[in-house]
């Protein structure tokens, strides 16, 4: 029984790993892009590149040309100071125009742990674009804090070494960072970005598009705390399964516990992760870290716990297993590419249901569910 206790699909543990909004930075030694010239006096004098599709295609020029970028980051408090060891390699991104979002997109690692970090940013919201040496452009952000936060603690981060870096502003507490090849391509993919932001209504848009952004923002909001409210209470799982072996006749029972724990849906990166213990009889396993990325969601359904258990034991190699299980569980299966898939578990069909039509809208609102992506 021991082999099958069970072996559920493997989840993207790097969703709790990400490193919040300060990321990156030595430089590659690559060349410069260069900034495509303006073409005509009214577009110069409104800040806006006539060919926004040029823009695009140079924005993700420049953050591919980053290459790989090492440096110790070191953050400072009352308590004392810590310092890890990043890497951040293989940037790639994504501008979709009609949509209005940028995401970049690289393979990280701290201390030698490896993950995907992905930076997502709605450019209508963008406030403001900035760019310059790393430490120089967090020391203005630390003032500027303090100053709007008196009394309030502010650990003191730096970089070593200190490279070329842009800072996205979504609004003064909100940001985005990553590292640049060189200080001149900074300049560059700012400006660009400043043109995109201005085009998608961004840094000044009209109070028609900042009510429409308000209800993106309600609408993320609103699933993403039923999600999370709903998962938080649903409490400790336990059931009886009868297993029998088809093939020799053989049978035995069962007990389970399962309970999840610390669900988040993260719309920034467009993640859904919760911990989750499930133990057989008298086990005490430790909680894992699970989660998808909603991008990959491609179906999300209610089934029983039999049925998506039988799935799990015939993809172990076990489909002679036939089971039953008491009380009845409910099961939300979240299916993915190439046959991946998790489930959670809930006490009745009706919960499990409800956070099957939150969980299908979040994956929508990220591009998921065979929908364009907002990438």
């Amino acid at each position: 029984m021991n082999d099958r206790s069970r072996r559920l699909p493997s989840a993207l543990a790097v969703l709790c790993c990400i490193v919040p909004s300060l990321l990156s930075l030595v430089a590659s030694a690559q060349s410069p892009v260069e900034l495509p010239a303006i073409r005509s006096s009214a577009a110069k004098s409104a800040g806006v590149q006539e060919d926004p599709e040029a823009l695009r295609k140079l924005i993700i020029k420049i953050v591919e040309n980053s290459g790989e970028t090492k440096y110790t980051f070191t953050s400072e408090s009352s308590e004392g100071s810590k310092s890890s060891q990043f890497v951040d390699s293989s940037p790639s991104a994504a501008l979709d125009l009609k949509k209005c979002t940028f995401m970049r997109t690289s393979m990280a690692s701290e201390n030698d742990k490896p993950y995907t970090l992905r930076t997502w940013i709605r450019l209508g919201e963008v406030k403001r674009v900035e760019t310059g040496d790393a430490n120089e452009i967090q020391r203005r952000f630390e003032a500027s804090w303090r100053a709007r936060h008196p009394g309030q603690n502010l650990n003191h981060v730096s970089f070593s070494p200190s490279i070329p870096a842009v800072k996205i502003f979504i609004d003064e507490d909100n940001t985005r960072q990553f590292p640049v090849a060189t200080a001149e391509d900074g300049e560059h993919l700012a400006k660009s970005l400043q043109r995109i932001v201005a085009l998608c209504g961004g840094a000044g848009a009209s109070r028609a598009a900042a009510e429409r952004e308000e209800e993106v923002r309600k609408d993320l909001e609103t699933t993403r705390r039923f999600i999370v409210d709903t998962l938080s209470n649903e409490g400790k799982i336990s059931y009886s399964t009868s297993i029998q072996n088809t093939n020799d006749k053989s049978s035995w029972t069962a007990l389970w516990t399962y309970q999840l724990s610390d669900p988040s849906v993260d719309f920034t990166n467009c993640g859904f992760s919760w911990k989750q213990v499930r133990n057989q009889g008298t086990q005490d396993n430790k909680p894992q870290n699970m989660g998808v990325w909603l991008t990959e969601v491609q179906d999300v359904m209610v089934a029983g716990i039999d049925d998506a258990q039988k799935e799990v034991d015939a993809n172990a190699g076990h489909p002679e297993f036939s089971e039953l299980s008491t009380p009845p569980v409910s099961a939300l299966i979240i299916r993915m590419p190439k046959g991946a898939f998790n489930f959670l578990l809930f006490h009745s069909d009706a919960v499990a249901g409800r956070v099957r039509k939150a969980v299908k809208h979040a994956a929508e609102l990220c591009g998921g569910m065979g929908g364009d992506s907002p990438f």
